[in-house]
């Protein structure tokens, strides 16, 4: 632990109350590490605290935070895909209780959704629902899910919202349950 002085915001941006930052596989290492990783805690969620600049969030908003960040004017930026921008500003750890992070990689929060929740939205959740949605995954579907990690029972709880038949697949017995309880048809 360390105290570092309150972050301040800067065009766009923004500074976020951090609510619930859950613990991402990755982040496994950075806890083993002999070194501190400042790196680790990737995603999350908050209140917006303080804004100067910024077209896209006021004070009060509940935002998710997303992974990364971006330079914000390359085609990648623009299309929604900073992810795989060549030219990324570095960011700070979400496992703080203020953040600095840019406008543009935060999603609105709704009231009815909780902080915990929607702090799943990124790695837990986010890349089976675009997989889900690319494959226009439906009731009419059965999908095979290897690997029931939190992204894989992320996977599944996804394609059981959606309809589909869930045949699951892990060498842990745990977390073949889990699978079970959250709706897999058949868990082998």
């Amino acid at each position: 632990l360390e105290d570092v002085p309150d972050p301040l915001p800067d065009r766009e941006w923004v500074v976020v109350k951090i609510e619930s930052t859950p613990i991402c596989g990755s982040d496994r290492k950075a806890f083993l590490s002999e070194k501190p990783v400042r790196s680790a805690g990737h995603e999350g969620s908050g209140t917006v605290t303080a804004v100067r600049g910024s077209s896209l969030l006021r004070e009060g908003d509940r935002v998710i935070l997303n992974p990364l960040s971006g330079c914000g004017s390359c085609s990648l930026c623009r299309s929604g895909n900073y992810i795989y921008c060549r030219s990324k500003p570095p960011f700070g750890t979400h496992f703080a209780e203020y953040v600095l992070v840019q406008d543009f990689v935060c999603t609105l929060l709704p009231d009815d959704i909780s902080f915990d929740v929607g702090s799943l939205a990124c790695c837990a959740l986010g890349p089976a629902f675009s997989s889900s949605k690319r494959m226009n995954l439906s009731g009419y579907d059965t999908v095979l899910i290897t690997g029931l990690g939190p992204v894989g029972l992320g996977a599944v709880t996804i394609a059981k919202f959606l309809g589909a038949r869930v045949i699951a697949l892990d060498t842990i017995a745990f977390r073949r349950n889990l699978a079970l309880e959250i709706g897999a048809d058949i868990v082998l």
